[in-house]
């Protein structure tokens, strides 16, 4: 008999998970929240930003913005002054922003390796929460961070899909690479509103797009200029968008 074709799947083993990768995340978080979210105060951070807004601001105790509560405070203030709606409303806000955040984390990291058509993405996917299980606690409470951290992740992945590999004449010239790119930077700076340390994530960014993004064509004195140009001005529309949300807030 014919042997089987040596290109054909096995149907044992971790080759036969078909499953999206994202639906497991959702599925693993979802599992998470059912067991244990309460919507409950954990710390006197969580809990202080909350009542502030319920119960009124008094400014020489709390400024309207602060590294820890940044950039949400914006988010908080547009909610009814309800203790209830707030704690509800700001747990959720992190809550989706944690299962976005892992998400979007896993689609860089498939990039990065050149995984996307790997079926063990799901594997993957069903084990990192397992293997870091912070990401679940993350999820339960009120940490702006992490939707900071969700914004600027969305940031890279839009960075990279602008044609920054592209010469700048190319990019110009395609008006919806230059909407991801001003979107992009725009996002980095909203993210840095919600803790400001995170601007430590723009290294990876700039690490990425000089090592991982190389141009078409190969490297040259002249392209990499370029690419650090626009990368300088990329900076400069995320840190502009940073300063206008802390005085946007009041602070």
């Amino acid at each position: 008999m014919p042997n089987q074709d040596a290109h054909t799947p096995r149907a044992t083993g971790w080759r036969c998970i078909r499953w999206p990768w994202p639906l497991v995340v959702v599925i693993t978080f979802s599992v998470a929240y059912a067991c244990s979210l309460t919507f409950v105060y954990v710390e006197g951070d969580d809990a202080s930003s909350i009542l502030y807004h319920a119960l009124g601001r008094d400014q020489t105790i709390q400024l309207p913005y602060g590294p820890y509560h940044g950039g949400l405070d914006l988010v908080l203030s547009l909610l009814p002054p309800n203790e209830a709606i707030l704690r509800v409303g700001a747990m959720s806000l992190t809550s989706a922003a944690t299962v976005c955040a892992v998400l979007l984390l896993l689609t860089l990291v498939f990039e990065w390796l050149g995984v996307a058509g790997c079926p063990g993405r799901a594997l993957v996917a069903a084990v990192l929460p397992l293997a870091v299980p912070e990401l679940l606690y993350l999820g339960l409470v009120y940490c702006p961070p992490t939707v900071g951290m969700c914004l600027l992740l969305c940031s890279h992945l839009l960075l990279r899909r602008s044609g920054l590999n592209q010469s700048s004449g190319e990019l110009a010239r395609n008006r919806w690479r230059v909407i991801l790119w001003v979107g992009s930077s725009v996002l980095f700076g909203i993210g840095l509103s919600c803790r400001w340390d995170l601007a430590i994530y723009g290294w990876v960014v700039l690490a990425d797009s000089l090592m991982l993004l190389p141009p078409k064509g190969g490297w040259s004195v002249h392209r990499l200029s370029h690419r650090l140009i626009a990368l300088m001005a990329w900076g400069v529309g995320a840190a502009t968008t940073w300063l206008a949300v802390i005085l946007s807030s009041g602070f």
